[in-house]
């Protein structure tokens, strides 16, 4: 059986032989299956053996998607144990995103995209033009560089003095599996250049999408647009970089009256809407009519063909495929405006922002926004001519939403137990207090009662902890009085902030590896850094706080979401836009606490909304009501004596 799926271990996981038939037969049926499977069943594994062992037999290719970097690695190390068990000589390539694959030593923290451009149309990176002599074929000094591991390979092309993002499109037709982002699927430049280069044919392509719960909102952006004034800068500056694709001065200045015209268009109702506001930003929807005063002088349609087409001859002076030019953007900004596809599945907003300039002055900004709320057909749409499809996540339940969201009502579905033992993790929920991160409770009592119930959990245990916030203004409330009462001699302090670099998160993760002299805390943001993907087993992170309940803002986007919902005849529409996606959150957050069959940990609940959602919580979590840390902290000695 292990050869029938190349499945390289000696032993299943519960279920999990289950699990690899189920995905085989279903590819023997050109089908589709949605698979919910907790954290330890093994989901890479799982969804690549089988997928391998059928494509082989039936000539076909994989892209494997997924939208976490650290995942890359993982599937490429698979596929080196599956070669290695079974003695074959599978190949495949790997991407990452731009800025983690240029080997530049002076590159941006910020920025790769224009750091780029301005490389590669200047002709002053030599990464690329060794790249662009290759014409398609791998060199001899890379040719055994399948390296089934990014790190390897990116440093094998800096040796060798190649582009190692531009080589990966050159590995493509020689590879029996893609794995890279979302976009590289479902965003039709991206997918069209990976296909071409790979010679893939839609039809003879198994899709496998890993953490699709995270796809719903990841298409959404995709068939989303947004000009805001930082946008029509970039395209004023590039106008005038690019001064020679202009005939005549006339042509340059219209062009600039376009956007300035817009510029000021945002300036002036950020103004009017802020002014008699307390808050420092305003959402409000918009009509699609917008737009017609500003160019009352021209045809709407004129206006966007003129950007599109001197923004087209911006991107044949830099010549690259990649390359996409912030006039380009303005043009199709414009022409989606308006685009047929726009109907009640979309909303258009304005969201104006005030802010202090460097000098503390008042400044405006703003953006228009074409904001789609119904990801569930373009993602049908994109599945529906390939072989089959195998999508798998920790976080799939409620069923319902997620084949609702991901337009695969059709799909068979597989949801699998959790493969830990019950007295290996407690979820404890303290019945008595009342803590909650809701505004409400952003008082000083309120905020005391939540940082205390910190502060004691981690001076009791004193245990490798993770602390997830459901914001960073409630993160940054709590940690201003933590950080003031916990002992530094005893434990080292991590903040998580929005603006982390790839350096600092990898620091974060060293010191919970490495680090024997401190007890490590982490105050982090649900759905920030480092609420998936991150594997931290044993006695490295051993307690999960979910210090408030991750409920999405109750801003426009999910207030229009909310009523679409409804309007598809979903009645239970408000859990579909904030129950349950913060079940999902919670979900995943709590999984950085279990990663093996020998951890033991525990995951604190801190918000009285768990419980009145508990219904909808894994069944596995069963709640235990207020314990005394002086048990769990026994709990945890009796376990490490055994």
């Amino acid at each position: 059986m292990n050869e029938d799926y190349l499945f390289p271990f000696p032993t299943f996981r519960p279920k999990q032989d289950e699990l690899l038939k189920e995905i085989y037969d279903t590819l023997s049926e050109n089908g589709q299956i949605l698979v919910s499977a907790p954290t330890g069943v093994g989901k890479t594994i799982s969804g690549l053996g089988p997928s391998l062992s059928f494509a082989l037999k039936n000539n076909l290719k994989i892209i494997y998607l997924t939208s976490r970097k650290t995942q890359v690695n993982q599937v490429l190390r698979t596929i080196e144990l599956i070669n290695k068990k079974f003695n074959l000589n599978l190949k495949a390539t790997g991407f990452t995103g731009k800025s983690d694959m240029c080997v530049h030593k002076k590159k941006p923290n910020s920025g790769i995209q224009d750091f780029c451009n301005k490389k590669v149309s200047s002709e002053n990176c030599e990464f690329y033009l060794n790249y662009k002599e290759t014409n398609g074929t791998i060199p001899k000094e890379l040719s055994e560089t399948f390296a089934f591991n990014m790190e390897d390979y990116i440093s094998n092309c800096e040796s060798c003095g190649y582009c190692p993002h531009k080589m990966s499109y050159n590995k493509l037709r020689f590879s029996n599996v893609v794995i890279g982002d979302y976009n590289y699927f479902f965003q039709k430049k991206i997918k069209d250049i990976i296909f071409e280069m790979g010679t893939f044919e839609e039809n003879k392509t198994i899709l496998i999408v890993d953490e699709a719960h995270n796809l719903p909102d990841r298409v959404r952006s995709y068939f989303s647009k947004s000009l805001s004034t930082q946008m029509i800068d970039n395209a004023i500056k590039e106008v005038n970089d690019y001064i020679q694709i202009f005939t005549k001065e006339e042509e340059k200045n219209r062009i600039n009256n376009y956007l300035r015209n817009i510029k000021n268009f945002l300036f002036a109702n950020s103004k009017e809407s802020l002014k008699d506001q307390i808050k420092d930003s305003h959402e409000e929807l918009v009509q699609k009519t917008l737009f017609s005063d500003l160019f009352k002088n021209f045809k709407y349609q004129t206006v966007v063909n003129e950007i599109k087409i001197k923004g087209s001859l911006i991107e044949g002076e830099v010549n690259d495929d990649e390359f996409e030019s912030s006039l380009m953007k303005v043009g199709d900004f414009l022409d989606f405006w308006i685009n047929p596809i726009i109907g009640d599945s979309f909303i258009r907003y304005a969201k104006y922002k005030h802010i202090l300039t460097e000098k503390g002055e008042d400044d405006f900004i703003g953006s228009i926004n074409v904001k789609n709320l119904d990801p569930s057909k373009f993602i049908k749409e994109a599945v529906e001519n390939v072989f089959g499809v195998v999508m798998l996540s920790a976080t799939l339940e409620p069923i319902e939403k997620y084949q609702y969201d991901l337009g695969l009502s059709k799909a068979k579905v597989k949801i699998l137990p959790s493969p830990f033992k019950d007295e290996n993790v407690k979820y404890i929920f303290y019945s008595g207090e009342s803590f909650s991160s809701k505004i409400s409770q952003r008082n000083d009592d309120g905020l005391n009662k939540m940082n205390n119930r910190i502060l004691d959990i981690v001076n009791k245990l004193e245990k490798n902890t993770i602390v997830f916030f459901p914001s960073y203004d409630y993160l940054n409330l709590i940690y201003k009085r933590f950080y003031s009462e916990i002992n530094h001699n005893k434990f080292k302090i991590h903040l998580e902030s929005s603006e982390m670099s790839k350096k600092e998160k990898e620091e974060v993760v060293n010191a919970f590896e490495n680090n024997k002299d401190k007890v490590q805390i982490l105050f982090g943001v649900s759905k920030g850094n480092f609420y998936e993907g991150l594997d931290l087993p044993g006695k490295k992170l051993e307690v999960v706080i979910l210090a408030g309940f991750p409920y999405p803002p109750t801003d426009l986007v999910n207030e229009s979401l909310e009523k679409y919902y409804f309007k598809q005849g979903i009645s239970n529409a408000k859990e579909y836009t904030y129950i349950f996606p913060a079940i999902a959150t919670s979900i995943q957050a709590g999984g950085r606490c279990i990663r093996d069959d020998e951890d033991r940990g525990l995951i604190f609940l801190l918000d009285g909304r768990f419980y009145q959602n508990k219904k909808y919580l894994p069944p596995h979590w069963k709640f235990e009501y207020s314990p005394s840390l002086e048990d769990l902290k026994k709990w945890f000695e009796e376990y490490q004596l055994k």
